[in-house]
């Protein structure tokens, strides 16, 4: 008797546990990502916010977000729009969100920020500039060839509450572009991943990244701890993607690969990937050379100018999107292709198949 009225409690207990815990991946919350944290969720894990320069939701963020309401006492009411796919270690899909940059300076002078720094010193988010640009004095965003690869080891969703990530980025070398096309490593490599634009070989996991790294074909850089660029990057990212976690107003980072537009676009429609959400797909869409646009302040009184297209839509005034410009381009077989352009240099690639239907935030432009 006693058993069962225990049992009966638990169950009456089930749902306040799972509101508190979460009820996704073992506990984490999938709901509350692309949501900013709190001030105080920051200082509580040794990052002062008020040292990130382009926080989300401020006018100087890089990336477009709304108001909405965060179902979690440590996140704040802005929810970032634009999500982003990356390789994990191993190469699977991986989709988070952008809340800001900071440098080592933003660490809290106190035992909580010395541990977030051991802890971020452990996390690598490995991105891919185009050739001629130099990321360690190159602010973002700029051109990428590739998508990003996220070491997710090391605990990463149990202990790495923010999210953060060293940035660092992987460049070719002039060796590798010398003998793209008789240097065995990059043309198994390229068989097996595709390659970019430039002719070089997508990098899918850490281990192709170590194994490039190794032949002296690639070399990683990072930013200095302080007086430079920022070297971190608050990038919280999904456990779980599916299941309507990814909200329909959301938007892929311009330029990403097809294989991951084509599962956001069904995570987004059907709650599901077209493809095992634990495994990428291995047959890339070739990549063209990425174009970069830049515009001028918020809410000019001058229209954009025209490019390959018309500006499509516009920012209304107050959305944070300060200055964005949506253009839409027709190509081949009338294919409607979307490119985000910013104050901040955002860039597209042609080839790219993106959707921004759910948008609540722009006025139609007439034609």
């Amino acid at each position: 008797m006693k058993t069962s009225r225990n049992l009966t409690s638990l169950l009456l207990l089930f749902p306040l546990l799972v509101l508190l815990t979460g009820s996704r991946s073992g506990g984490y919350d999938e709901e509350s990502v692309p949501f900013d944290f709190t001030d105080q969720f920051y200082l509580e894990n040794g990052v002062d916010p008020s040292a990130i320069p382009d926080r989300l939701g401020t006018p100087t963020s890089l990336f477009p977000s709304v108001v909405d309401e965060a179902d979690n006492r440590d996140r704040r009411d802005v929810r970032n729009l634009m999500v982003i796919p990356a390789y994990s270690h191993s190469g699977k899909l991986v989709f988070f969100h952008v809340m800001g940059h900071f440098n080592a300076d933003g660490f809290t002078d106190d035992e909580a920020g010395e541990e977030a720094f051991e802890i971020v010193e452990d996390a690598d988010l490995y991105l891919f500039p185009i050739e001629g640009i130099d990321p360690v004095t190159t602010p973002l965003p700029f051109p990428f060839r590739q998508d990003s690869l996220m070491d997710l080891r090391h605990g990463y969703y149990s202990n790495n509450p923010l999210g953060i990530w060293v940035l660092k980025f992987g460049v070719y070398t002039e060796k590798a572009k010398r003998r793209k096309n008789s240097h065995k490593v990059l043309r198994k490599l390229a068989k097996k991943n595709g390659v970019g634009s430039d002719g070089l070989p997508l990098i899918r996991t850490r281990s192709e990244l170590r194994k490039l790294k190794k032949k002296k074909l690639l070399k990683v850089v990072t930013r200095p701890l302080t007086g430079g660029l920022p070297r971190y990057s608050i990038c919280p990212a999904y456990k779980d993607p599916r299941d309507g976690v990814i909200r329909a107003d959301n938007f892929p980072l311009p330029g990403s690969e097809q294989d991951a537009l084509e599962a956001l676009e069904s995570l987004q429609t059907t709650g599901n990937c077209p493809i095992d959400y634990d495994q990428r797909r291995m047959n890339p869409v070739p990549r063209s050379p990425a174009r970069v646009y830049r515009h001028g302040p918020a809410n000019r009184s001058t229209p954009a100018p025209r490019m390959r297209g018309r500006v499509a839509a516009r920012p209304e005034p107050g959305s944070g999107f300060r200055g964005a410009q949506l253009v839409k381009t027709n190509e081949k077989r009338n294919i409607e292709k979307h490119a985000w352009t910013g104050h901040s240099g955002f860039f597209f690639r042609p080839g790219t198949s993106q959707t921004t239907s759910g948008i609540k935030s722009f006025d139609a432009l007439p034609a």
